[in-house]
């Protein structure tokens, strides 16, 4: 499959370009900053944009199977209406061009999951110190949902380093 991989320079995209490779798909990444991605591959390219640029957003969807992301916030338990309006974009130009499917990463303390984080995180840490983060996961999970893609959201109860 030809695999289109949102924030691919971050530390689960590129856990994700790896496997992906290993899986032996074709991968585009599109990254900010290339640099920050540290892979090279025969079936691996790169392409350097901003997700809040809808014209680049589409100009990389296009010829893929399958649209990936594991985008960031910009900077930590702010709100980042850029990567919610770049889902939005994503959202549009598969609409558009296709592909229809999309996997998107949010995070287990997103609406109905909430419960499942106990009282302490799901009813303090994740109202109250993540609350930035929660609201725009929901905000791109709703664009997601009404979108009429093939989509499939994943929410990760925790993400680490150590081995798979």
């Amino acid at each position: 499959m030809k695999l289109l991989i949102f924030g691919a320079s971050g530390a689960t995209g590129r856990a994700l370009v790896s496997a992906a490779l290993a899986e032996g798909h074709l991968v585009t990444a599109f990254v900010r900053t290339p640099r920050k991605l540290a892979i090279s591959h025969d079936r691996l390219s790169v392409i350097v944009g901003d997700v809040a640029d809808c014209k680049a957003v589409e100009g990389a969807i296009a010829g893929h199977d399958a649209v990936l992301s594991c985008l960031g916030v910009g900077v930590p338990l702010k709100h980042d209406a850029a990567v919610i309006a770049g889902i939005g974009f994503i959202v549009e130009a598969m609409q558009r061009s296709g592909p229809t499917r999309l996997i998107y990463q949010s995070f287990l303390g997103v609406r109905d999951s909430r419960r499942q984080l106990g009282p302490l995180l799901g009813g303090i840490v994740v109202p109250l110190v993540l609350r930035h983060e929660a609201a725009d996961h929901e905000a791109k999970e709703r664009l997601i949902a009404r979108s009429g893609l093939d989509w499939t959201i994943v929410r990760p109860p925790k993400l680490g380093n150590g081995p798979a």
